[in-house]
């Protein structure tokens, strides 16, 4: 055959294929996808090597991790879904089922018939339709999420690739097919799939009436692969069944069938991870939410595994957590995006994640992981029963010490100790972040007895004297720039440190520490300077050091990562050091303060920006949204935190503690007659701590989304020395 007829037959074959709809989308894009699946309601421990042998060998070729759970609503599969759709909090509404084959009856006509009737859109012959989009809408903004759902599915549809749902955790007379909220656009519109009762095989007599046929699944796989789906979502089903029946069976049924639903499931992924092992594919593993006896014991973190060529094998890490291990359900949409090429879009709020090597020495990964959510669990079960002891009591001893300084008690010069005792428990809190291994009372046991054990010590050597808060104060403002500098492993920890759980902080310096750290800083400093008058010169330019490396820390991306915080230490330390020097605060100055604070903050943010989305703070990826945008982003995000602030000061209980230290400095100012001027003209410089203390809590109280809690924990540094100066006074008058 002449050499132009062969290269002529070879172009009709070619221009055949790509012209085959089975193949179109396959040749039209890179080749690459994303088979995401759910095998939801379950926590790590049931993924262990005994059960699932296959996934094991899985969980060697990729990066397993803990994913925080978190949703704007309750923690269910639903909003889980819709939440990993969005890239960011959201809810799926009342109608978060209501996902059907277009072709699928639905009230006697079809489903696609009623979407376009609901919507005024034509339903995709071969997909599937989310019959809910508006309901899941209006539930979004009554909640105020200001999440984009089913910004994944319209990301990759913008761009001309397709999704694909597969499979469904139905029961008997009720629907529940949540895989459509991850691979749908936000139309409510998915490819190609079958979420219906055609992949579903009976079994009577079994506990689960209905379960997932595997064999028919991987079937449907292969076809909207060959299809060219980018993203392809698959709902094994049959643990989510196992969760809605557990009560109406013996616990050694539901164990029974739960090893069974286990096996079953651990060969499909073994056969799955067949089909996705060549270098265009990511296989993503993941529960979206843990079963309700998990979330009972307060074990709200679920197991993703990520297994592909571009996955390091070991343990996920994203740019949201930059924890070793933990990443957040946000993450999950701009990873899938990353992979196959795509940008991520402005309303998602995760990064891609990727894996790193375990810490040194560590060999078995799963086991390292079950460890460290033992010990996430731990702190989060032990918070409630330290913390809230603790701020009642503050509030007890402060106003119990307000109330006495009207009366002639003899109790006055027992407040001392009790005060300093106060000032001392944040310290102790830092230091039993490396503490895990008791149970929670005696945990809260040894935490109390640090505390009284640094009491007692500062009593015996320094006295009932201003010099144990002084030096109470600088130990606990270096101890944590110490952990701070060491990559907070205590913090990690601790129970005023990180809440991976309910995902309000990862890394850097939460708002509880950083508050102690400001205000330890504050009143340790300027004590400091009060005492060691022949030392002023020497002493001045320390402190300013001391301060400015703090404020570094607060605003770098590598240690605090606090902006509110880094606004909060400028301002209070700027009044503070200022004030020593004999500054009088003119609205000149003022004005100046603010204007230099502002473009030390910026420069911040310009350098912030320039760095990598992974290490950016959240300062550098505002100014990048301002860049981008226009500075119209930054105002949801001011009305987030106001929202935020006023939830807090209404709820929390830390808003009474700054309350009531709010009140007794007020107080001490005017009543009893004098005492607060005699302070001011015995201990002027530390006055100017005092002064520094009010202005950053009220500057964190503004500029933090949870500032009341900085604030609370700030204001306690200035009331406990201002109200034993206030007794010294009181006893010497």
């Amino acid at each position: 055959m002449p050499r132009y007829r062969q290269l002529s037959w070879i172009a009709v074959l070619v221009l055949a294929l790509v012209l085959n709809p089975d193949y179109a989308g396959a040749w039209s894009m890179t080749g690459r996808h994303v088979t995401l699946v759910v095998m939801d309601r379950l926590t790590l421990e049931h993924l262990s090597p005994e059960r699932m042998p296959l996934l094991a060998g899985l969980i060697r070729k990729g990066a397993l991790g803990l994913m925080n759970t978190n949703t704007a609503g309750p923690r269910n599969s639903e909003n889980g879904s819709a939440t990993l759709g969005a890239g960011k909090v959201a809810v799926a509404g009342k109608d978060g089922n209501l996902a059907f084959n277009s072709d699928e009856v639905y009230f006697e006509e079809s489903a696609g018939t009623t979407y376009f009737r609901r919507t005024g859109r034509p339903a995709p012959p071969e997909g599937v339709v989310f019959l809910g989009i508006a309901s899941l809408l209006h539930a979004n903004s009554a909640v105020g999420s200001r999440a984009h759902p089913g910004a994944l599915g319209s990301a990759l549809h913008e761009v001309g690739m397709t999704t694909a749902a597969l499979g469904n955790a139905d029961l008997p007379t009720e629907t529940h097919r949540q895989a459509s909220l991850i691979a749908m656009d936000s139309n409510g519109l998915v490819d190609f799939g079958d979420v219906s009762g055609n992949l579903l095989r009976r079994e009577p007599g079994g506990l689960l009436e209905w379960r997932t046929d595997h064999h028919r699944l991987l079937a449907v796989y292969d076809r909207v692969v060959a299809k060219g789906a980018g993203l392809v979502v698959i709902d094994l089903g049959d643990t989510s069944r196992l969760e809605k029946v557990r009560d109406s069976a013996l616990q050694g049924v539901v164990t029974r069938e739960q090893d069974r639903i286990l096996r079953e499931t651990d060969a499909f992924l073994g056969r799955l991870a067949q089909r996705t092992a060549s270098s265009g594919s990511l296989l993503i593993i993941a529960s979206i939410v843990p079963p309700q006896q998990a979330i009972d014991r307060k074990n709200l973190m679920a197991p993703v595994l990520v297994v592909g060529e571009t996955i390091t094998s070991g343990l996920l890490t994203s740019g949201s957590t930059r924890r070793t291990g933990i990443i957040s359900n946000m993450d999950i949409a701009p990873t899938i995006l990353n992979f196959l090429g795509l940008g991520v879009p402005g309303e998602m709020v995760g990064l891609p994640v990727r894996g790193i090597a375990p810490p040194p020495g560590v060999a078995d990964t799963f086991s390292w992981l079950l460890e460290l959510n033992r010990r996430m669990v731990f702190t989060y079960h032990v918070r409630p029963l330290v913390v809230k002891p603790y701020v009642i009591l503050q509030i007890i001893v402060v106003a119990a010490a307000l109330a006495s300084m009207f009366t002639k008690a003899r109790v006055l010069r027992y407040f001392t100790p009790v005060l300093l005792g106060l000032m001392a428990v944040p310290l102790s809190l830092l230091a039993m972040g490396g503490v895990t291994q008791y149970g929670y009372i005696e945990y809260a046991v040894v935490a109390v007895m640090i505390t009284l054990l640094v009491v007692a010590a500062a009593v015996k050597f320094l006295g009932r004297d201003l010099w144990a808060f002084v030096l109470l104060g600088l130990a606990t403002a270096l101890a944590l720039v110490g952990d701070l500098l060491a990559g907070a492993p205590l913090m990690q920890n601790s129970t005023l440190g990180y809440d991976p759980m309910s995902g309000a902080r990862y890394y850097g310096m939460g708002n509880e520490f950083m508050g102690v750290l400001l205000g330890a800083t504050l009143i340790g400093a300027s004590g400091l300077y009060q005492l060691l008058p022949r030392h002023r010169g020497v002493a001045y330019p320390l402190l300013v050091a001391l301060m400015v490396g703090i404020i570094y820390l607060l605003v770098s991306p590598r240690h605090g990562s606090n902006v509110g915080g880094t606004v909060a230490a400028l301002t209070g330390f700027s009044v503070t050091l200022l004030a020593m020097r004999g500054a009088r605060f003119s609205q000149r100055q003022i004005f100046s303060l603010a204007v230099g604070g502002v473009a030390l903050l910026v420069a911040f943010a310009v350098i912030d920006m320039s760095r990598d989305a992974e290490v950016q703070s959240h300062l550098g990826r505002t100014a990048a949204m301002v860049r981008s945008e226009g500075m119209g982003a930054v105002l949801p995000i001011i009305s987030r935190k106001v929202s935020m602030n006023l939830k807090l000061i209404r709820y929390t209980i830390w808003s009474r503690v700054f309350l009531v230290t709010l009140a007794a400095t007020a107080v001490l100012f005017y009543r009893p007659v004098g005492v607060f001027t005699s302070i001011r003209r015995s201990y002027p410089y530390l006055s100017h701590g005092f002064l520094g203390v009010m202005v950053a809590g009220l500057t964190a109280l503004v500029f933090n989304d949870s500032g009341i809690v900085a604030a609370a924990t700030m204001m306690i540094y200035g009331a406990a020395p201002l109200i034993h100066l206030a007794i010294r006074e009181k006893e010497a008058a």
